[in-house]
């Protein structure tokens, strides 16, 4: 694999006209961890590695590793069904998830380009053409759901417009982005879904860090069949309304490392 993994590395530098050192700090790898690839001096990289090398080098694990020719980010093939499709992407940051943080657009958008990160992220077989995208957890509100500040998390986006309706299900963590009516501010945070008849209740944990902000519920009695304003995944409020973005489906936690 060493040798075919080089090639496509070495490929792939060329094409974006990046240097091996450059690529290897932008994965946050050490500087020589592409050109010991490269010249063949490390054993059998480790997968995780791979993973952090696919962004930078705007592929795919699977072209890296040889599954796939193609070095397009487009769709990884799970080994455990034929044809089975995973979606597979190189994402940016799309939003800071914080309750109970209200913003207005122009300072959301001016926020996201001071992050310059960009993250490998995985769909669900189950979801094979839904778009996996990734979010930065930027509070405490779902520690006791063990998702933590500072977490990534991969939330995937159904397709369409309007999007195809998402199936909520009690226990499930869904991403949402809550307005305030005549305000102009909005709120994006991560929620618990608890289904209660005829009620959905989105909530954060008790003891969360998000201030007074612990649930939102919601009346499907006062949605029509097309939804809130056409869209089957939004839902009117007391005091605005509040729309599901997607499903969070996986967190990504990175460890201190000695200097």
């Amino acid at each position: 694999m060493e040798n075919d993994l080089a090639d496509r590395i070495r490929s792939r530098l060329d094409a974006l006209g990046k240097s091996a050192a450059a690529a290897s700090l932008q994965a946050g790898l050490g500087r020589s961890a592409i050109t010991d690839i490269l010249s063949g001096n490390t054993g059998s990289p480790r997968v995780s590695t791979i993973e952090k090398l696919a962004p930078v080098l705007e592929t795919t694990v699977s072209y890296l590793l040889g599954i796939d020719d193609n070095p397009a980010v487009e769709f990884l093939m799970a080994p455990e069904g034929e044809g089975l499709r995973i979606p597979e992407a190189v994402s940016p940051i799309r939003a800071n998830v914080a309750a109970g943080v209200f913003q207005e657009d122009d300072i959301f958008f001016a926020n996201l380009k001071t992050d310059k990160r960009v993250f490998y992220v995985r769909g669900h077989p189950d979801y094979p053409d839904w778009r996996p995208e990734a979010f930065r957890m930027g509070d405490s509100s779902m520690e006791n759901s063990y998702i933590f500040w500072d977490d990534i998390l991969t939330v995937i986006v159904p397709p369409g417009t309007p999007p195809l309706s998402i199936p909520l299900q009690s226990g499930m963590i869904v991403l949402t982005k809550r307005r305030v009516q005549h305000e102009g501010i909005f709120e994006v945070s991560a929620r618990c879904v608890k289904v209660r008849g005829r009620e959905i209740h989105f909530e954060t944990r008790p003891g969360d860090g998000g201030g007074d902000v612990r649930r939102v519920i919601v009346d499907l009695d006062k949605i029509g069949d097309s939804g809130f304003e056409d869209d089957p995944n939004q839902y009117p409020t007391n005091d605005g309304r509040i729309r599901i973005v997607g499903i969070v489906i996986r967190t990504e936690r990175t460890f201190p490392t000695p200097d």
